[in-house]
């Protein structure tokens, strides 16, 4: 399984719920500072990669790029006892990277 976490704004809920591979999400932000997070776990990178290229997330996402500020992601490979993934976890993640 793949954790994905993904430091951008404009991210709806709507283009995460239903997709093929995708085990959970959750969806963070602070609305004043117009930051928004996703942190998904998928099956796999294979299924990350088909939604990334799959409506509505292809087609919006260029729409967004010029709202958006700079975006960053962070992925690691989880076992299932590991889940769910922590956003704690996830932001230091980042930083990390």
């Amino acid at each position: 399984m793949w954790a994905c976490s993904c430091f951008t704004p404009g991210v709806s809920r709507g283009s995460c719920a239903g997709r093929q591979g995708l085990l959970g999400y959750s969806l963070r932000a602070h609305i004043r500072q117009l930051q928004f997070w996703t942190l998904s776990v998928w099956e796999s990178e294979e299924a990350l990669q088909q939604f990334v290229v799959e409506d509505p997330h292809r087609h919006v996402m260029p729409a967004l790029r010029e709202k958006m500020g700079e975006t960053h992601f962070v992925r690691w490979h989880m076992r299932g006892a590991e889940l769910p993934p922590h956003w704690q976890d996830a932001l230091a993640r980042r930083e990390a990277a």
